[in-house]
């Protein structure tokens, strides 16, 4: 799933054009961000509430098993990174 503060309508087009086919949680007040430690509380200085990239793997439960935060936002969880950490849950 993915998370954005960006208006519906945006994320619509740009799923669309990038061939997203995941849900994405329209999180305008990042109340999610916030309760996902992923809040950036650099980005309102720029206008926006702005995820840092990160990962976070559920079991059937609905429970966070592993969890990834990255602090800047050049820097994302590459595909590579992803499956690592999915090979390593038991």
């Amino acid at each position: 799933m993915g998370l954005t503060a960006d208006a519906p309508d945006k994320v619509a087009r740009v799923a669309k054009k990038n061939g997203i086919g995941y849900p994405i949680l329209h999180d305008p007040e990042a109340t999610v961000m916030k309760a996902l430690g992923t809040y950036n509380r650099w980005a309102p200085l720029r206008g926006h509430a702005l995820p840092h990239p990160a990962l976070a793997v559920m079991d059937q439960d609905g429970q966070v098993v592993r969890r990834l935060v990255r602090k800047r936002v050049i820097r994302r969880i590459g595909p590579d990174e992803i499956l690592a950490i999915l090979d390593g849950l038991p």
